[in-house]
């Protein structure tokens, strides 16, 4: 059975110049924040949230819901997911 994957708004960007960034989308975009502690920034960004983290910069991360981690775990590759184990979540 192949499971259905499901993206959630939500798009974390982690960047060194947290600072910047985060000045860039509050005050140069006018985007609302929704969540900031110290290490995690987020923004309503209409169709998405976009969320700023603290770190050596890597590509964004997208967020996907399915009903059962370990059938979605098999159609994807068990490579693929153990590389993202923890940070794979089944949908409640």
């Amino acid at each position: 059975m192949k499971p259905k994957f499901q993206a959630t708004r939500d798009v974390i960007i982690r960047t060194a110049k947290w600072a910047e960034a985060t000045k860039f989308y509050s005050s140069v975009l006018g985007l609302p924040v929704t969540l900031k502690n110290k290490k995690l920034i987020g923004f309503e960004a209409g169709a998405f949230c976009l969320y700023l983290e603290k770190g050596k910069e890597h590509g964004p991360v997208f967020e996907f819901l399915v009903p059962n981690v370990d059938v979605a775990q098999v159609a994807v590759g068990r490579s693929f997911a153990d590389s993202q184990r923890g940070r794979v979540h089944a949908s409640p």
